[in-house]
């Protein structure tokens, strides 16, 4: 049951991510707003039901990650300076 759940958090994980960059990339969004929404709230409640399944690359925890990703860039950044 816990492999059936992991691969329908991937597979949303996958398909918010995708639907991130045709919006923020390439400015050609593919979804609604709601259709969107739908996904990441859908998303959200299988990670709150399964907690043990969440990764650092879901769309609802990249908050956490960022300060990390942005202090590396950062410091590569003044590597070239």
């Amino acid at each position: 049951m816990e492999k059936k759940i992991k691969k329908i958090i991937d597979g949303l994980i996958a398909e918010i991510n995708n639907h991130n960059h045709d919006y923020y990339v390439l400015d050609d969004p593919k979804l609604s707003d709601k259709e969107y929404d739908n996904l990441f709230r859908k998303l959200e409640k299988l990670e709150n039901e399964h907690p043990s399944l969440i990764t650092q690359l879901s769309p609802n925890h990249l908050d956490a990650l960022l300060p990390s990703l942005l202090c590396e860039t950062i410091h590569l950044s003044s590597l070239y300076l």
